[in-house]
Order: C-alpha cells, then sequence, then structure tokens
C-alpha cells in the first residue's frame, strides 16, 4: 500500500494503482481523490489511514532557505530517539487535534527560537517505517536574518542541495531536498 501527495497550483488526482506526477498530485492505491491544498489533504490521508488501520506519526517540518538556495538543516543528538546522529530537518510531532501549520509554529519557536512569518506548504509525503505509517507535512519559507538559537540538536548548518550528498541523512529526507531544489529552481 501506498500514499503519496503532494499538493501545489495545479488540481489534480490519481486513481487506484495510478501514478501521477505533477505540481500537485495524489498517488493512492485504492481511491480516486483530488487535493488542492493542506486542509484537502489532512482529509485524504485521515481517510486513508482509517482505511488501513496502522499506527501513524504526523510530523510538520521547516525548511529554511537563503535566497542563494542554502537550505538550513538539523544535525541530531547521539542519544535522538529517531535517526541518533543524521541530518535532518526542523519540525516535530503534530499533536492529536492540532493543524500542522500550528504544529509548525510550535516545533520552529522550541527548535530554533524562530518566528515562521510566511510559510509556504510544499509538500506531503508519507512514508513506512517498520509497521508505522509516518506522514511530513513539510513547509518552506525564505529566511530573512531573524536570530536563529539552537533548541534541540548537536547543529545546524546552511546546505546547498548537491553539499547534502556526503551528509547522513535517510532517503526519505533526500527526496525532499530535491523537491525543495526544484520548487527554489521554479521560482
Amino acid at each position: 500500500m501506498r500514499l503519496e501527495l503532494t499538493t501545489g497550483a495545479v488540481r489534480s488526482s490519481a486513481q487506484f494503482g495510478e501514478v501521477h506526477r505533477g505540481a500537485s498530485s495524489t498517488i493512492i492505491e485504492g481511491g480516486l481523490y483530488e487535493a488542492t491544498g493542506i486542509d484537502d489533504v489532512l482529509h485524504l490521508t485521515g481517510a486513508y489511514r482509517l482505511w488501513c488501520d496502522m499506527a501513524v506519526r504526523n510530523v510538520a517540518l521547516f525548511i529554511l532557505y537563503t535566497a542563494s538556495g542554502r537550505l538550513l538543516l538539523q544535525h541530531r543528538t547521539p542519544d535522538a530517539p529517531r535517526l541518533p546522529n543524521y541530518w535532518a530537518f526542523f519540525g516535530g510531532g503534530i499533536e492529536p487535534g492540532e493543524h500542522p501549520s500550528d504544529a509548525l509554529k510550535r516545533e520552529v519557536r522550541e527548535e530554533l527560537s524562530y518566528h515562521v512569518q510566511d510559510p509556504y506548504f510544499l509538500m506531503t509525503q508519507v512514508f513506512r517505517e517498520g509497521e508505522d505509517e509516518n506522514t511530513k507535512y513539510v513547509f518552506v519559507e525564505r529566511y530573512e536574518d531573524q536570530p536563529l538559537e539552537l533548541g534541540e540538536g548537536q547543529a545546524m548548518g546552511w546546505f546547498l542541495p548537491d553539499e547534502t550528498h556526503d551528509l547522513q541523512m535517510v532517503d526519505h529526507d533526500r527526496a525532499i531536498v530535491e523537491r525543495v531544489r526544484q520548487y527554489l529552481r521554479e521560482r
């Protein structure tokens, strides 16, 4: 079973077993759905989970980028419960009943002491980790010189997408880096 949702300016849909790529796509095994924004995505992923009856973890991720295309990443601590010593994105778990954009603001304040200004909802990524299904709601924002203070992790760093190839990262995060690269090229 696979569900992949991406949203953008274009409206599109996919049917059982169909793979559709574009600025806005929905790839779902088991139904016909359309998504045009984050609220549609939330509805679709919720319906999918009820249908599958599996453990879930929803996270809101935040990627700051500079005018030169550098992305801010977090170097996780050696004792992190998930992905110790990996480079990853800032953000974290969405509480029950919490909207992803609200979770994003909360998590980014906790982890960076940064006040999110105008985040753009870039994509949703659904992946499996063991028996658990995880959904990432990915937001991006151009950095405008607001002070940053690391509140979680062992370090942070600015990287061009090509500079991330040598970092220890999980494949599904590398896919997000590539989607951000595409987004920045299209701007």
